[in-house]
C-alpha cells in the first residue's frame, strides 16, 4: 500500500507563516549541523544509491551558492541594504549544509559518476566568462526592478530543496535529522524572500514583470550545466512516487500566489521537462 501524505509534512514545504526578522537572522544563524548521534547513524547508514546521488547533486548546488551570490554582486541586487544583509548570514548556511552534505558522501564512497560531457563544459565556460559581463550591462540598465525577479528565483530554489529533503528523509529514515536541521535553516529564507518580494511587486509594474520572467525561466538547481540524463534519473526516483506531488504542488500553489506570477505551475512543468520529455538512459551508481 502506499503512503499517504501527511498534512504536517506537507505545510513543511513552506514552512510556518510569521514575519522576517532580520536582527534575528543575522544575530542567531542556523548552520546546518547533526549532533555526533546523527552524523553516526547517516555514517552507519546503509543509503540507497539514488538517495546518495541525489545528496550528491544537492552537495554541488550547495557548494555553488557562491557563484550565485558572485553574479548577484555585479546586479543592482547588491545595492540593496536589506538583500545584502540577508545574503550574507545566508552563504554562511549555505556553506555549512554542503559542508555536512560532503560528509556524508565521504562516509558512503561510490564509484566516480561519468563528468559532464564536451556540450555542458563549454556552456559552464561561456557563462563563467561572459555571464558576468553581460548581466552588469542588462541588469544595471533595468535598475532595481530586477530584485524581485532575484528574489523570486531564490524562494523557487528554496522550495526544491525543501522538497527534495522531505523525500529524502522518506526514501532514507536515517536522513531524517539532516532533513529536520535543512528545513529548520530554511524557513527563514522562505519568510525573507517572500515577504520581500510581496513588498517590492506589489505594487510595482516593473518588477512584477521581472519576478514573471524569472520564474517562466527557472531551472531545477543543478540541472543547467549537468547531464540531462543524470538529472532525469534523480528526479525520476526522488519526486516520481505519487506522495512527491502535494509537496511540489504546494510549493506551486505559494509561487503562484506571488505578484507577477506565470500561469504555469513552476516546479510541476520543470518536473516533467525532465522525467516527461527528459531523455533516459543515465543509471544511478550502484554500490
Amino acid at each position: 500500500m502506499r503512503p499517504r501524505p501527511h498534512a504536517s509534512r506537507v505545510l513543511a514545504v513552506v514552512g510556518p507563516a510569521g514575519d522576517f526578522d532580520m536582527a534575528d537572522f543575522i544575530n542567531n544563524p542556523r548552520p546546518i549541523t547533526l549532533a555526533a548521534g546523527g552524523q553516526s547513524a547517516l555514517a552507519q547508514a546503509d543509503l540507497p544509491a539514488g538517495v546518495l546521488q541525489a545528496l550528491e547533486l544537492i552537495r554541488d548546488v550547495e557548494q555553488a551558492a557562491l557563484d550565485w551570490l558572485r553574479d548577484l554582486l555585479i546586479t543592482p541586487t547588491h545595492a540593496d541594504a536589506e538583500v545584502t544583509a540577508f545574503l550574507t548570514t545566508w552563504a554562511y548556511e549555505k556553506y555549512w549544509l554542503a559542508d555536512v552534505l560532503g560528509r556524508v558522501l565521504t562516509d558512503h564512497p561510490g564509484p566516480d559518476a561519468p563528468g559532464p560531457g564536451v556540450r555542458a563544459r563549454l556552456a559552464e565556460q561561456a557563462h563563467e566568462r561572459l555571464f558576468p559581463t553581460l548581466a552588469a550591462i542588462g541588469t544595471n540598465l533595468l535598475g532595481p526592478r530586477v530584485i524581485a525577479g532575484h528574489l523570486a528565483t531564490g524562494l523557487a530554489d528554496t522550495f526544491a530543496l525543501r522538497v527534495m529533503m522531505i523525500r529524502l528523509a522518506e526514501l532514507a529514515p536515517a536522513s531524517g535529522e539532516l532533513t529536520r536541521a535543512v528545513l529548520h535553516s530554511t524557513e527563514r529564507h522562505v519568510a525573507f524572500y517572500t515577504e520581500q518580494i510581496h513588498r517590492r511587486a506589489g505594487t510595482n509594474a516593473p518588477a512584477r514583470r521581472s519576478l514573471h520572467r524569472a520564474l517562466r525561466g527557472w531551472r531545477w538547481p543543478g540541472s543547467r550545466y549537468a547531464e540531462p540524463r543524470k538529472i532525469t534519473a534523480i528526479l525520476r526516483y526522488v519526486l516520481g512516487h505519487p506522495t512527491a506531488r502535494p509537496l511540489l504542488a504546494q510549493a506551486d500553489t505559494a509561487l503562484s500566489a506571488l505578484p507577477g506570477a506565470p500561469r504555469r505551475a513552476v516546479l510541476r512543468t520543470e518536473f516533467a521537462r525532465f522525467v516527461v520529455h527528459g531523455t533516459n538512459g543515465w543509471q544511478l551508481r550502484v554500490q
